[in-house]
């Protein structure tokens, strides 16, 4: 069994390009709506669901990408996600907006980084985003990261704030 597990294992690696322009507004935040539930984040991040259940998500600040040696991306990872498929995950849009300090919103052209993986057999999709903010020199300035998912279907979405 575990075998077969192993085999229908899948995992997927894909890049894309991805620019937020200023101009794009920023949808209301998922933690005024009743059928959210908060995610458990191990930092100083908040995060909200619909439609989905994460065991536990991981926000940190990842240096060592060598798509870009000059800039740091804030790296999100999603633990155990039920109530969804690698398919949907994959097919689901990501948007990310970021801002300074000011509330000035930063345009980033370098690109936008995810995994996914999971297997056939438990329905459960790990999933790590890697979102490019800041310059890897510029130690001292706070940017606050949001990060959207939202599935084809717009019935299922993953809402995640950071300030680092």
């Amino acid at each position: 069994m575990k075998t077969l597990a192993l085999f229908f294992s899948i995992i997927f690696n894909i890049n894309y390009i991805s620019a937020q322009s200023s101009q794009t507004a920023q949808p209301v935040s998922l933690s005024v709506y009743k059928s959210a539930s908060k995610i458990k984040i191990t930092s100083t991040a908040s995060g909200y669901v619909s439609g989905l259940k994460i065991s536990e998500a991981v926000v940190s600040v990842d240096t060592s990408i060598r798509v870009s040696p000059k800039t740091a991306y804030l790296s999100i990872d999603f633990s155990s996600i039920t109530g969804t498929s690698l398919d949907e995950i994959l097919n689901g849009t990501n948007s990310f907006w970021i801002v300074d300090k000011t509330g000035k919103a930063i345009k980033s052209s370098e690109k936008f980084l995810k995994k996914v993986k999971g297997s056939m057999e438990n329905q459960l999709v790990d999933y790590t985003v890697k979102i490019p903010y800041k310059l890897k020199a510029d130690l001292n300035t706070a940017y606050t990261v949001r990060y959207l998912w939202e599935s084809k279907d717009k019935k299922k979405t993953i809402d995640i704030v950071a300030t680092r």
